[in-house]
């Protein structure tokens, strides 16, 4: 592909890649909830000195292979972004934060720092074995440590945003911007970031943001049943179903032919509610009136009853028929053709979803 001089080669190798990567941050977390645990026990019990017992499992880890493939995807990625024209930035721990820009050249010499106040560290040089430093919300970088070094699972673990950018403007707006607050809302692939005042920084107590509060009022709309039980992608609007499935709807038809968009159908907003409306489920929604009762006065042990109510739920007819003609239409297979369990499968899965709300 790649001596065909077309791009999307690089595109292809660059999904790869990033799905290689992510299979390997799934892995060290995985390794991190199994080994970790048990090393803090055994720790404690021989006396083995805390800094050691925390690093165990990620040592356990760099040890293998993964740590070798980790390493040589971080030396293809920025040639496959450079061929494809990708974006900035390499996000590793997707955070949403808010915090005062700090600007340093290593982040190893202030690894052993508290900060006082939320803290965005700009660090000119990232080798992977650092720890972050207390108070830090965020640690941007030209550098790119691997998905398996230490503070990159630091990061993931702590909650701290994390992530390379590739590009010197940007790196340079940020740094002229030291002291002051930034707002981060990192995606998967970029990271949007802008001024805010101290206001609008979470958890702010200033008598500006008091004001505010008691001047703004929210308003929040039910969305109500629409008359259908089930849609298929080219019905959905924004009074039917939510953004996601919205999101994939307007995708068809503006993305290359390889890639492949899911097929779809919805059970759109409102349709819980007129599904416990129904004759059938007149005892589910008197026992559930019961419990929210109970759950307003305080017995929050009645939201685990609640859930277990809404599983009781029985399907009205129309739905099923909705849904199966709906599902047909659009190329899906229908549960109920394998079978009266398997459908009850399906619709024990919508219930749960409901259940979730």
């Amino acid at each position: 592909m790649s001596r065909s001089k077309n791009e999307e080669w690089a595109l292809y190798a660059k999904s790869f890649l990033d799905r290689t990567r992510l299979a390997l941050s799934s892995k060290a977390e995985h390794y991190q909830h199994i080994l970790q645990p048990s090393a803090e026990y055994l720790g404690s019990l021989f006396s083995v000195d805390k800094w050691a017992v925390n690093i165990f499992t990620e040592e356990i880890i760099r040890a293998g292979s993964a740590a070798s493939l980790s390493t040589l995807l971080n030396r293809l990625d920025p040639v496959l972004r450079k061929v494809a024209h990708l974006g900035s930035w390499q996000v590793i721990s997707p955070v949403e934060v808010a915090g005062y820009i700090v600007v340093v050249d290593e982040l190893l010499a202030v690894q052993n720092i508290s900060y006082n106040r939320p803290t965005i560290v700009v660090a000119k040089s990232v080798k992977g074995e650092e720890e972050i430093p207390d108070g830090t919300v965020a640690v941007l970088t030209p550098d790119m440590p691997d998905v398996l070094s230490h503070v990159s699972v630091r990061a993931r673990n702590s909650k701290v945003c994390f992530a390379t950018c590739f590009d010197p403007n940007i790196l340079s707006d940020l740094k002229q911007n030291e002291g002051k607050l930034f707002h981060l809302r990192p995606t998967s692939a970029d990271v949007v970031y802008s001024e805010i005042n101290e206001s609008e920084l979470p958890g702010g107590s200033s008598q500006s943001l008091k004001e505010d509060q008691s001047s703004v009022s929210v308003t929040l709309v039910r969305k109500q049943f629409n008359g259908r039980y089930a849609i298929s992608a080219e019905e959905f609007t924004s009074d039917m179903v939510g953004a996601k499935s919205r999101n994939i709807s307007y995708l068809r038809g503006k993305v290359p032919s390889w890639v492949g968009i899911p097929t779809s159908v919805a059970l759109p907003f409102g349709v819980f509610e007129k599904v416990l409306s129904d004759d059938s489920n007149k005892a589910v929604a008197d026992e559930l009136c019961i419990l929210k009762t109970k759950l307003s006065g305080g017995d929050f042990s009645a939201l685990g009853e609640i859930r277990k109510t809404v599983l009781q739920l029985a399907a009205p007819p129309q739905l099923v028929q909705e849904l199966k003609g709906k599902m047909l239409e659009s190329g899906l297979p229908w549960p109920g053709n394998e079978g009266e369990q398997r459908w009850q499968q399906a619709w024990m899965a919508i219930k749960k979803v409901w259940a979730s709300k």
